[in-house]
């Protein structure tokens, strides 16, 4: 995670019994929202948008620092376990036109005794950059929304291509 000074001195000075818990949320229109909770045993709910909802615990690592000038299409990665095949089906529910709108992945950092993440941030999860394997999911994150085309050399030009002509 990226903090600013302010929040780097609390971590630092926090008091013992306060307990920080990272989250993740992966969203698409076609199958909802999967909220995830960082090395917990139990469900932990939380508070999103006003609605207190539960978060199925996982392993998993979440990237710690994100650095936007070095590369925009890499934010990180996460990886996690022992969801891998629910996450393939939810997956495989994404219809062929909902495959061009981006998976977003939302990492939010709870503390014990607050209602609202302390550190919250929205990523995409980059093109192609879901690997699912028997031991873990590994998903590669951008700071850039992978569905927009954006290069002006992915545009059919009329001249070339007749049929894309109106009339």
């Amino acid at each position: 995670m990226q903090y600013t000074q302010q929040q780097r001195e609390y971590l630092h000075k926090r008091p013992a019994n306060v307990a920080q818990y990272e989250t993740v949320e992966f969203n698409h229109p076609d199958f909802g929202s999967i909220y995830l909770i960082a090395d917990q045993v139990l469900t932990k709910y939380f508070n999103v948008d006003g609605v207190d909802t539960p978060f199925t615990p996982v392993a998993m690592s979440i990237p710690s620092d994100t650095n936007q000038k070095t590369d925009s299409s890499n934010a990180g990665v996460i990886q996690f376990a022992r969801v891998g095949m629910q996450f393939r089906s939810k997956l495989k529910s994404i219809t062929p036109s909902g495959a061009l709108k981006p998976i977003t992945a939302t990492i939010r950092v709870y503390q014990t005794n607050t209602v609202n993440p302390v550190y919250q941030r929205k990523l995409f999860v980059a093109g192609n950059g879901i690997n699912i394997s028997e031991d873990a999911v590994t998903v590669k994150l951008s700071f850039d929304n992978p569905a927009k085309v954006t290069k002006q050399k992915y545009f059919y030009d009329p001249s070339v291509f007749i049929g894309l002509q109106n009339g």
